[in-house]
């Protein structure tokens, strides 16, 4: 299992049978999963990092992943009801 699925799968367990089957079925959600992973990542590193301006970086990167989490949490609960 790829590192940018199971960081969606630690926020999101409860959807654990969706993100499986959206990831491998949707595109959009795919990519979007990925972008996550890739911050959370990013995030995960900066908070450590003792150079200057990381606050910053961190501040628009915890942006960005809670947008993300929004639409991915949007199109899991959208797929549930189908």
């Amino acid at each position: 299992m790829s590192n940018e699925k199971r960081r969606l799968l630690d926020r999101f367990p409860e959807y654990d049978e969706k993100i499986h089957d959206l990831f491998e079925t949707s595109t959009n959600f795919n990519t979007l999963c990925r972008e996550y992973g890739s911050l959370t990542g990013a995030l995960d590193r900066l908070e450590s990092s003792t150079e200057p301006n990381a606050g910053i970086e961190v501040k628009k990167l915890r942006t960005r992943r809670a947008d993300l989490e929004d639409e991915l949490l949007a199109m899991m609960q959208q797929t549930a009801r189908v």
